[in-house]
């Protein structure tokens, strides 16, 4: 290349995605410069991937896949109800209860908005998965039911916690 050296960096600095997968692809490519023909090599380039802040990206020869990693609010709700979810579950069984038993949930309000609007929002499921029969309006409480139930003491993150009681239902 000698001294169009330059010239041809600026032109593969400037390819586009397709330039590149077709070097891939053919291992070489005949670039048009002002002082004549240029064969490029793929051995002649170094081809990288830069990091995108908020995705993931793997490429597997021809196929490259971006996954956009950002958490949003949700995101962050539906990650707080699913360990509300695994922590309730893990009480059931330190509780003895069968797999199939019912049970009656009562969370406690925690002034936290967020963990909060996450029970709200997702209050359905949390019921659904752990077999309450609590109705959905029931489930978020001021003040836990005085009904012979456990109070537990549940830290979900190094944010949340709250107090919850559960209790085998009677139906």
């Amino acid at each position: 290349m000698g001294k169009q050296m330059k010239n041809v960096a600026a032109a593969v600095n400037g390819f586009s995605q397709a330039q590149i997968a077709e070097l891939e692809a053919k291992g070489s490519m005949k670039l048009s410069m002002e002082g004549g023909d240029v064969e490029l090599l793929r051995d002649d380039v170094e081809i990288t991937a830069e990091n995108v802040p908020g995705l993931s990206v793997a490429s597997d020869g021809p196929v490259t896949v971006a996954l956009d990693i950002t958490l949003n609010e949700a995101l962050l709700q539906e990650g707080l109800a699913r360990e509300l979810v695994s922590r309730i579950q893990t009480l059931r069984k330190e509780s003895g209860f069968a797999v199939t038993d019912r049970i009656d949930l009562h969370i406690q309000r925690n002034g936290d908005a967020a963990f909060e609007q996450a029970v709200s929002a997702h209050a359905a499921h949390i019921l659904a998965e752990t077999l309450s029969i609590t109705s959905v309006d029931q489930l978020l409480v001021t003040d836990l039911p005085n009904s012979g139930s456990v109070v537990h003491n549940v830290d979900l993150d190094e944010r949340s916690a709250c107090l919850l009681s559960l209790s085998r239902s009677a139906n």
